[in-house]
């Protein structure tokens, strides 16, 4: 499904500081009897909220 967002709208624009990426991931897994097993799975991950110790004080400071 498409969206179609203005983003010169400041009720859009204030969450573009704020995004999840999605991975798909397959793993296969090795037994020790010599047969395997092969799985898929959806890996997210975002970035959100202050990290003090990578210096990001507040929810939307970015990376330089």
């Amino acid at each position: 499904e498409r969206r179609t967002y203005d983003m010169t709208d400041p009720a859009i624009v204030g969450r573009a500081g704020f995004g999840v990426i999605d991975h798909v991931g397959r793993a296969v897994c090795h037994q020790p009897d010599g047969t395997s097993v092969e799985g898929w799975g959806l890996f997210e991950h975002g970035a959100l909220g202050r990290h003090d110790p990578s210096g990001f004080p507040d929810w939307l400071t970015v990376a330089p």
